[in-house]
């Protein structure tokens, strides 16, 4: 149904399989021991079925990516970075796709790491806090741990003396409590069974 291919990303590597047809899926958020780059993963669908998926990944690569930016990829290549927006659909960028909520679910559960989820959950924070009586819902900590850390996307050591926490670990473990019961409420109010 599709092609994959997985490479240490390098400008002329990355624009030999664009004009292949491929598109990125994810992009590593630590460069590899053995290449020195940051591994990426590019799909090319090849039945309707392939397409479909190889679309949906590069919308959810593209919601997450937009997100990164400013964080994990802050000291990224700017040529690399050029070569990624331009191949980029940002129309869908600022919607919950049901991969977002397949990874928010993950993250809430301590299946997935903050970083490779950061832009999905920017997305449920925001669609939590325009939506949600969320002072029923977090308590006054939670919705400045979260405000600070996934919106402003400050500093994890700042946040975590701004919030008098013992380390990252108990940051971590306050934003999953977060955003857990966010889902738990926004499927309950808007997007039952999608998650």
């Amino acid at each position: 149904d599709y092609l994959g291919v997985s490479f240490g990303a390098t400008p002329a590597l990355l624009r030999f399989w664009q004009r292949a047809g491929f598109h990125a899926a994810r992009l590593g958020i630590k460069r590899g021991k053995a290449s020195g780059e940051h591994s990426i993963t590019m799909v090319n669908g090849k039945s309707t079925a392939g397409e479909t998926l190889a679309e949906q990944l590069q919308q959810q690569f593209t919601v997450q990516f937009l997100h990164q930016i400013t964080d994990s990829f802050k000291m990224l290549d700017t040529e690399l970075l050029a070569l990624l927006l331009a191949d980029m659909n940002t129309e869908t960028a600022n919607k919950l796709t049901p991969l977002d909520q397949q990874d928010i679910k993950l993250f809430a559960n301590a299946k997935r790491a903050y970083a490779t989820v950061s832009g999905s959950l920017n997305r449920l924070t925001l669609q939590a806090f325009s939506q949600l009586p969320v002072n029923e819902i977090l308590t006054a900590k939670e919705q400045a741990i979260l405000l600070a850390c996934v919106v402003q996307q400050r500093d994890q050591d700042e946040v975590v003396a701004m919030a008098g926490l013992s380390g990252r670990g108990e940051l971590i473990e306050r934003l999953r409590g977060g955003v857990g019961n966010s889902v738990i409420c926004l499927i309950s109010a808007d997007f039952l069974g999608r998650v």
